[in-house]
């Protein structure tokens, strides 16, 4: 007889995980734009968990994004202009209904986010309440501004910076924040 709970348990355990994926709307897109040398970056981040990192060799896009969301809970908004050798790269992420329960842990809100080291990046980064890890080692990375509210976020420079941090500023509110090897 415990054989049966167990197994059903099990069961309904798997069902509502293959429901709960199932919803989630998957994303997956790339910026090309082979003249680009610098690039303004706009991250307005409000709930889930949100990754950023160096992109892979080999790449031809200068940026790149994925993840997944549940459409009924959030939404995003991307865009990018191009000015020939400058663009900004603009992506937002927010609860549609902000009456809705706030989750840090949030598994239906999923960002992440992989930039050219080649293109000199200026970063203008808000995360609200989310779990993000940040790391800007190897890339190349003039000016970086975070505005980090009710968040748990990891900041990294795990490998020197290609060019001079000319302006760092960081705005922590109700948060855990770690930044790591800044002298990179």
């Amino acid at each position: 007889m415990n054989k049966w709970i167990v197994s059903s348990m099990v069961l309904f355990g798997l069902l509502f995980a293959v429901a709960v994926a199932a919803r989630l709307t998957p994303i997956t897109k790339q910026v090309e734009a082979p003249e680009l040398e610098q690039m303004d970056v706009e991250l307005k981040l409000a709930v889930g968990t949100f990754d950023l990192y160096k992109q892979s060799a080999g790449k031809n896009a200068v940026a790149e994004f994925n993840g997944d969301y549940d459409e009924t809970r959030y939404e995003y908004r991307q865009s990018f202009e191009d000015q020939g050798k400058r663009g900004t790269f603009v992506f937002e992420s927010e609860l549609v209904n902000e009456r809705k329960s706030i989750d840090i842990d949030a598994k239906d809100n999923r960002w992440e986010f992989a930039f050219s080291p080649e293109v000199d990046c200026r970063f203008d980064i808000e995360v609200g309440a989310a779990k993000a890890a940040l790391d800007f080692g190897d890339m190349t990375v003039s000016d970086l501004r975070l505005d980090v509210g009710a968040a748990e976020a990891n900041i990294d420079f795990s490998s020197p910076n290609r060019t001079t941090l000319r302006d760092l500023k960081i705005d922590a509110g109700a948060c855990d924040l770690e930044v790591r090897n800044l002298g990179n």
